[in-house]
């Protein structure tokens, strides 16, 4: 779990740090920390700093070209009003999870001879609803993001069972996206799966995890790395380490199996 720097501490912090840079002083990270303690976020004058950089390394060094969310009251909204708050439980998801993606193959999921990476496999509804259980709760505020989501069951079970504003996937498989598609559209009452979940096709090495919408406005994060070739693996964790929103992050496999209270790699210090 990463440390909880919340929406609000990152708009208030940028727009401390600005009012320094704008007038061309350095930052005074002692008196930045105690107007933030004022507003009830408790943070050190070096978490703070540190933080600073990380959401330069997202949108760029200069303060004035970050996105108008930081400067403004208002959250910024990626999708319209949800056109269903209903939140499903385990057993009335899973049915319909059945009914949307029953008809799919194993044929179609399957890997392609020596592409071990391009397999999706596919955790069954039981295994996602224990990720969600380790989650807890999810807010309306929150972006759910799933790092080669394949077929997109996954996401659908998170936009069937929590509340988050937009659920997000990224598949390097066309033709696995086009089958969620023609999944989904087969049932019209699945209207609100459509507007809410979005799955992008693309490489996960280049997509920009920690720097594009909407992927570096995840706030939760899902990996389900066993399958994803080791430079692949090296990439997501580079851009986790970096990313800007995200305060929980689910992977299949440890990435610093050897972790102590006083390790420093760079994944860990988040």
């Amino acid at each position: 779990m990463l440390p909880p720097f919340t929406d609000q501490a990152d708009k208030l912090l940028v727009q401390l740090a600005y009012e320094y840079v704008s007038k061309k002083r350095r930052v005074a990270w002692s008196e930045v920390a105690r107007k933030l303690r004022k507003r009830r976020i408790k943070k050190t004058p070096k978490e703070l700093e540190t933080r600073l950089r990380t959401l330069q390394r997202a949108h760029g060094v200069d303060l004035a070209k970050f996105p108008p969310c930081f400067f403004g009251e208002s959250k910024p909204r990626l999708v319209g009003k949800v056109a269903s708050t209903r939140v499903l439980n385990f057993q009335a998801a899973s049915r319909l999870l059945l009914l949307i993606f029953g008809s799919v193959t194993n044929a179609e999921v399957r890997q392609k001879a020596g592409a071990m990476h391009e397999n999706a496999g596919e955790p069954l509804p039981q295994a996602v609803n224990q990720v969600l259980d380790v989650i807890g709760t999810v807010e309306a505020e929150d972006i759910l993001l799933d790092i080669g989501c394949g077929i997109g069951n996954i996401v659908a079970q998170f936009a069937l069972q929590t509340r988050a504003q937009l659920w997000v996937g990224i598949e390097i498989r066309s033709d696995l996206c086009i089958l969620r598609y023609k999944s989904i559209n087969r049932h019209s009452s699945m209207e609100s799966l459509q507007k809410n979940v979005l799955i992008r096709n693309g490489d996960t090495k280049s997509c920009g995890i920690s720097t594009r919408p909407p992927f570096c406005l995840a706030t939760i994060v899902y990996f389900n790395s066993f399958l994803f070739v080791d430079n692949v693996k090296l990439s997501v964790l580079n851009e986790l380490c970096f990313h800007p929103r995200a305060r929980f992050v689910i992977a299949t496999e440890a990435f610093c199996p050897r972790h102590r209270p006083t390790c420093r790699s760079n994944f860990c210090a988040r």
